[in-house]
């Protein structure tokens, strides 16, 4: 391949956030890596694109917060294009709440497990998730690096960002409850689409990496 494509999944998730997706390539993953006390969004960034192979112009594949980040490492290394996926691109797009969020950040005080309990449950019941899903989305969870929780949410929150300087796509559902679609522009849209789509939308997610992946040359 070209262009060897990189995912990077959401909030709590890893590459398991993936496993449904019949994709026409072999995809490599970047894994969250756990923040330094203090750390900036651009430096975790940087650290974490070491996960990419110095000699390749990768394709990156962000998936909610993944595409936050995706967006931050186009501006660090080069990068030949990003395909967002339930997520935003720019400031414009940040739901209105998270202005709420960041002046009350009870987040913040929270204990880990109850904070944990809230995102699984918040999920299953906003993306309609079955069993398999949401026990698959609770163990990644349990299982994401310690302290980057709370660091997520806090970056997601703060992001303030451009457009992404390099070629890019995005495909989002029409009910996603996170990124409401009203706010997001130039997206291709899936109908009756949600936020957690790479699972229960897996078939027209993985039609439409497949056929951007094929068009980048």
């Amino acid at each position: 391949m070209n262009n060897p494509v990189y995912f990077i999944s959401g909030l709590g998730a890893d590459e398991r956030a993936f496993l449904a997706l019949n994709l026409d390539f072999e995809p490599l993953f970047i894994r969250y890596i756990s923040p330094r006390k203090g750390e900036s969004l651009s430096s975790y960034c940087l650290r974490m694109s070491e996960q990419i192979n110095p000699e390749h112009e990768p394709i990156l594949v962000g998936l909610s917060l993944g595409g936050l980040m995706a967006n931050r490492i186009s501006r660090i290394r080069k990068v030949k294009k990003i395909i967002f996926l339930s997520s935003i691109k720019q400031r414009s797009e940040r739901p209105k709440r998270f202005s709420v969020f960041r002046r009350l950040p009870l987040y913040k005080i929270a204990p880990d497990r109850v904070l944990r309990e809230v995102l699984v449950r918040n999920a299953a019941v906003t993306n309609k998730l079955g069993r398999w899903e949401t026990e698959a989305f609770d163990l990644m969870v349990k299982e994401s690096p310690p302290n980057f929780l709370k660091w997520g949410i806090e970056q997601a929150l703060d992001w303030d960002a451009d457009l992404p300087k390099v070629p890019y796509v995005h495909l989002h559902g029409d009910e996603d409850v996170m990124f409401p679609k009203r706010r997001i522009s130039d997206a291709d849209l899936i109908h009756e689409g949600r936020h957690f789509m790479v699972f229960t939308r897996s078939q027209e997610v993985s039609q439409f990496i497949n056929k951007e992946v094929a068009n980048c040359v």
